[in-house]
């Protein structure tokens, strides 16, 4: 996930996206449930490797955004 961000433009990913990145379901009310908690633990992780304040916001009607600078390594 954190990959899809990093390339996304603008480090925003819609809800459909981030769904099919993740293989969720067809069901649009599971879909987002399932992508609150993930995004609520991906938060939790960062937060435990040291990210301050607001890493990853959801932006209403669009999906979610990544406001923490990420370095990928191969």
């Amino acid at each position: 996930m954190l990959k899809a961000f990093v390339h996304a433009q603008g480090a925003q990913l819609n809800f459909d996206s981030m769904a099919k990145i993740l293989n969720l379901g067809v069901d649009e009310s599971l879909d987002k449930a399932s992508l609150q908690v993930r995004m609520v633990r991906l938060r939790k992780k960062m937060h435990a490797c040291g990210a301050q304040g607001s890493v990853i916001e959801s932006i209403r009607n669009v999906g979610y955004q990544l406001f923490e600078p990420v370095k990928i390594i191969s």
